[in-house]
C-alpha cells in the first residue's frame, strides 16, 4: 500500500500532495526528518526527492532520499525545484523573510511551494502557544503578506489541518512565484496574437477596450475600428478613424474582435444578421476565459 508506513498526518498530507505530483519532478522538503514521506513519494511517483534536515535524523533520511543537506545554504544554486515542501518549519525560523527569499530562488518558474504552519496558536481550545521553539505565530493575513513581499502569490490557503493533538488547527498554503509586469504583458500580447491572428477588425472602443485592449494591441494588425456610438465615430484611435456599423459589409470575410464585455451579445447579433458566423467572431470574454 502507498501509505502503509505513514502516520495519520503524513497520510493526509500525501493524499493532498498527489494532485501535484508528476513523473520526473524535482522535489525539496525542508525539515524532512527521517525522510519517511519522501521515501514513499520517491518510490511511487518516480520523482527526484531531496531534503534539508539539520538534526541527526539526516543520517537516516540520506538512505531514503536522493540527497539530504543540513542547511538551505548547502543546496546547489543551479537546482530548480518543481515543488518545495515544508511542514511545521517556518514558525521555527529566526529570519523567515530571508528563508523565503532563498526558497523563491530555488523554485522553478512554474513551481509551487506547499507548507503548513500553526494557524495563530494552532489549537482553538488554547489561549496562546507557549512553545519556546515557535518564534513566529502566523495568521492567514500575515503569512500571505510575508509571501507577497518575497514574490510568492497565494494560490490556496486553508485551515483546520491536523499535525498533532496539540496542533490540530494548522494552515496549509500553496504558493507560486508571481510573474512580473513585463512578463505578464508579454504573455497577454502573445495571447491576443494566438486568438486573433495578424488581421482583425475591432468592434467597440469603450472602457473595456481602453483598459484591456489598447495597452496591448498591435496597431499594424488592426484593419479597421468600428463602434455603434455616434460620439465615437470619426475619432482617431491607434492611427485608424473609427467607423460606424454601416461598413461591416466591407469586411465580411475578416475576423471581428468584440472589445467590450457589456455589449458583446448585442454586437454578436448585429454581426450574425450580416451573415458573419461565430467562428469569425472573437470576444474579449473568449480571450480572458478560455
Amino acid at each position: 500500500m502507498l501509505e502503509e508506513n505513514l502516520g495519520r498526518k503524513s497520510r493526509e498530507r500525501l493524499e493532498f500532495l498527489e494532485q501535484y505530483l508528476q513523473r520526473g519532478m524535482l522535489i525539496l522538503e525542508i525539515g524532512c526528518a527521517e525522510g519517511a514521506l519522501g521515501e514513499v513519494i520517491r518510490r511511487n511517483f518516480d520523482v527526484a526527492y531531496y531534503g534539508i534536515e539539520p538534526s541527526l535524523d539526516a543520517k537516516i533520511a540520506i538512505s531514503r532520499l536522493d540527497e539530504v543537506w543540513v542547511s538551505i545554504n548547502k543546496v546547489p544554486p543551479n537546482l530548480q525545484f518543481d515543488i518545495i515542501i515544508a511542514f511545521h518549519v517556518f514558525e521555527h525560523i529566526h529570519n523567515i523573510g530571508n528563508m523565503m527569499s532563498k526558497l523563491c530562488k530555488l523554485l522553478s518558474s512554474n513551481g509551487i511551494i506547499i507548507f503548513e504552519t500553526p494557524n495563530y496558536f494552532g489549537n482553538t481550545r488554547l489561549p496562546w502557544d507557549f512553545n519556546k521553539e515557535h518564534i513566529h505565530l502566523f495568521s492567514p493575513a500575515s503569512i500571505s503578506c510575508l509571501l507577497e513581499k518575497r514574490g510568492v502569490g497565494v494560490r490556496e490557503l486553508s485551515t483546520g489541518h491536523y499535525e498533532s493533538a496539540i496542533y490540530d488547527d494548522s494552515m496549509r498554503v500553496v504558493g507560486s512565484k508571481k510573474k512580473g509586469v513585463k512578463e505578464l504583458k508579454h504573455n497577454f500580447v502573445d495571447r491576443l496574437q494566438r486568438f486573433l491572428g495578424d488581421r482583425y477588425i475591432i468592434y467597440g472602443i469603450g472602457g473595456d477596450f481602453e483598459a484591456l485592449v489598447l495597452p496591448y494591441v498591435k496597431a499594424s494588425s488592426v484593419i479597421a475600428i468600428i463602434d455603434s456610438s455616434k460620439d465615437k465615430v470619426g475619432k482617431r484611435v491607434i492611427g485608424k478613424t473609427v467607423q460606424g456599423p454601416g461598413v461591416i459589409d466591407d469586411y465580411l470575410t475578416e475576423i471581428f474582435f468584440i472589445a467590450t464585455y457589456r455589449y458583446q451579445n448585442q454586437i454578436i447579433q448585429v454581426l450574425n444578421e450580416k451573415g458573419i458566423c461565430r467562428s469569425h467572431i472573437i470576444t474579449l470574454q473568449d480571450i480572458l476565459e478560455n
